[in-house]
């Protein structure tokens, strides 16, 4: 397996398990605080479920992009053997939209993702060399 493939498996899962465990532990959150809300039943006049629920909304759409742009780094990196250099720039991109998806849950996934898309756009196919006997 090759340096850059290494790396995007680590950084896809990785990325992958953490995109899952934010959205499970904002599920959590949401479930506790509304829980905690109406046993005060105390109406306010700001509603703050419904800023709690844009937020659960945009995290949940963040993961699903991130889940999905993962496991389209995935495929890239397995699939496409030829041509690295366009591997790498592909790798690249997934790096920072993961990061902007996810926010700074997504460092760990970038900081494996960039250096696999640096690592394709400078990876050097063996030329084999035709043996005489």
């Amino acid at each position: 397996m090759r340096t850059y493939q290494t790396l995007t498996l680590l950084g896809s899962i990785l990325g992958i398990i953490i995109a899952f465990g934010v959205y499970a532990t904002l599920g959590v959150l949401d479930i506790t605080l509304n829980v905690f809300e109406n046993m005060t039943g105390q109406e306010s006049q700001t509603n703050p479920s419904a800023k709690r629920q844009a937020d659960i909304q945009y995290t949940s759409t963040a993961a699903g992009i991130s889940v999905f742009v993962l496991i389209v780094a995935l495929v890239i990196a397995f699939v496409i053997k030829q041509r690295t250099k366009i591997v790498g720039i592909s790798l690249i991109i997934i790096a920072v939209v993961t990061l902007f998806a996810i926010g700074l849950f997504g460092i760990i996934p970038f900081a494996l993702l960039l250096p696999a898309g640096i690592s394709a756009l400078r990876y050097k196919r063996e030329l084999t060399k035709p043996t005489s006997d």
